[in-house]
């Protein structure tokens, strides 16, 4: 009866097969398997020698007297000692994990290309022994991993799963390795050979799947390696909503990439407000990718965010639009007005972008224009006055006694110097004669300059700046009378009454002149007469 032992020194016989040469010139026979590290040498005695084959691949060289070795020169002849289906079939059932019968079948196995569940134990087996090839080992391993990958229903695959170097495994095909792991529920081993090798070349499907139960486990502590995968799925556009939960969560990173975030995370309708807080905190202190960044602020208030964090975004963006002349959406100027009718304090910058903003976005209802009244009074008795106050109604102009005012506003660093200069043409001055003026910082480096100049006048001015030593000049440009001031003859001040005489001149129309001078002069001695100067 035959025993373990017994078979597996039967199984090393059932391998020997006899090299027989009859060259003079034949010293030895050598066998290399290239499974194997280990090469076989026998001495020919009376022209044999005996050597074990295992394989249908393996190489026979015959070494001559010099040492040299041939795999081509000389005839010899190869005999299996042993042969018996019956003796094989046996000594391979009471000694299946004998060396040579591994190799034979995994060899057979690769040879046919029909890999088998019966044949994935003996590749496993092989695998423990130290004499394998590395290289072939990772042949092994690469070939269990296909058969597994392509088998889903081979419930041997968690068993083996625990007894593998995963680590081995992965280096072979890490993203194979880890989706089995996945897809078998050994979530922290799969993260694991992840964190070690990296995401890329995993499938995002099973990326995904490992992010999500993940989190689950972690009761949504952060972890940077989780963070990190999270990320990578979000960037490669595969994601779902624990995976998006999370980075709302966790994440914090480049601007463009919190915005593109939130928006994913509107559309699946999760809480954003963690990120949004995030999201105007940074624009606060960085003040930069400011673009398309109202509906996050708006989605903000909504949910009653800090105070202090939303004064902080108005006063920011007022700035970018009042003085930068940046593109602001509307949600910031509702706010502001929102404002300003419960009477809450705004800083000037806020009112006075709202009152630029009312200029230029058409109807205007009662409130509003209340509110453009109250900024414009405050303006006044600030002494400020900007260029965007000629699109003003005029009656609101007539109010503010700006009827009479062209413009003229340089923006630049609120730390230069400016100086204007300019000549005046059409009137009884010199028109050689060059003015220079100091221009005034209105507000936040924007300089300005009014003048009141009437029907026929004209003014060329060049601007200079000054700062740290350089000087810059503009082209020169030209300033007119303002075309609708110059229309309103039926309002009675005393601009719009000097103005049609020096009209009246200019078109050579001495009844009108004198017409224009007695209406005057009887408007003059009124307002004398009733408001007397003290």
């Amino acid at each position: 009866m035959l025993n373990t032992k017994m078979a597996e020194n039967l199984s090393h016989a059932l391998f020997t097969c006899e090299i027989s040469c009859e060259s003079e010139e034949a010293c030895a026979v050598a066998v290399v398997h290239r499974q194997l590290d280990a090469v076989q040498t026998a001495v020919f005695s009376h022209h044999t020698a005996n050597v074990q084959i295992y394989t249908r691949d393996a190489c026979i060289f015959i070494i001559d007297r010099e040492g040299r070795w041939h795999a081509k020169g000389f005839d010899y002849q190869v005999t299996r000692l042993l042969e018996g289906g019956d003796m094989f079939s046996m000594c391979r059932k009471i000694a299946p994990k004998s060396p040579g019968f591994l190799l034979y079948f995994c060899t057979e196995a690769q040879r046919t290309q029909k890999i088998t569940a019966e044949d994935i134990p003996d590749f496993m087996d092989l695998l423990e022994f130290v004499d394998v090839q590395e290289s072939y080992k990772m042949q092994l391993r690469k070939d269990i991993l296909t058969y597994y990958y392509e088998n889903e229903k081979d419930d041997t695959l968690y068993e083996h799963l625990h007894s593998m170097d995963l680590k081995a495994f992965a280096q072979v095909d890490k993203g194979k390795m880890v989706e089995l792991l996945v897809r078998e529920g050994m979530c922290r081993e799969a993260f694991r050979l992840v964190a070690k090798f990296g995401p890329e070349g995993v499938s995002l499907g099973a990326l995904v799947r490992l992010c999500s139960r993940r989190i689950l486990e972690q009761d949504r502590s952060e972890d940077e390696m989780l963070l990190y995968l999270c990320y990578y799925c979000f960037v490669h556009r595969k994601y779902d909503e624990a995976v998006l939960s999370y980075l709302l969560a966790a994440y914090d990173g480049p601007m463009e990439m919190m915005k593109e975030l939130w928006e994913a995370g509107r559309k699946f309708e999760l809480d954003t407000m963690l990120l949004e807080e995030k999201i105007l905190i940074v624009l606060s202190f960085e003040r930069m990718n400011l673009e398309d960044t109202e509906k996050i602020f708006e989605s903000y208030r909504r949910k009653y965010g800090k105070k202090i964090l939303l004064q902080a975004y108005l006063n920011l963006m007022s700035y970018e639009y009042f003085v930068k002349e940046k593109a602001v959406q509307k949600p910031v100027f509702d706010e502001i007005e929102r404002r300003l009718i419960r009477g809450e304090q705004t800083d000037l910058v806020c009112r006075l972008a709202y009152l630029r903003y009312c200029t230029q976005c058409g109807e205007k209802n009662e409130q509003q224009k209340e509110l453009m009244m109250r900024i414009l009074q405050e303006c006044s008795a600030r002494h400020m006055c900007f260029s965007f106050f000629e699109t003003l109604e005029p009656s609101v102009l007539r109010t503010m006694q700006l009827m009479d005012r062209s413009i003229i506003e340089y923006r630049t660093n609120p730390q230069s110097r400016v100086m204007l200069t300019y000549t005046m043409e059409n009137r009884e001055d010199d028109p050689a004669v060059v003015h220079t003026e100091m221009m005034h910082n209105v507000y936040e480096g924007i300089f300005e300059k009014d003048f009141t100049l009437f029907y026929g006048e004209k003014m060329v001015y060049t601007i200079w700046e000054e700062q740290d030593g350089r000087k810059i000049k503009s082209e020169p440009h030209t300033l007119l009378p303002r075309e609708d001031a110059a229309k309103e003859k039926e309002v009675c001040s005393r601009y719009s009454m000097i103005n049609e005489m020096c009209r009246a001149l200019v078109e050579q129309n001495k009844n009108e002149v004198k017409k224009q001078a007695k209406e005057y002069c009887k408007k003059e001695k009124l307002a004398e007469h009733f408001l007397p100067v003290r």
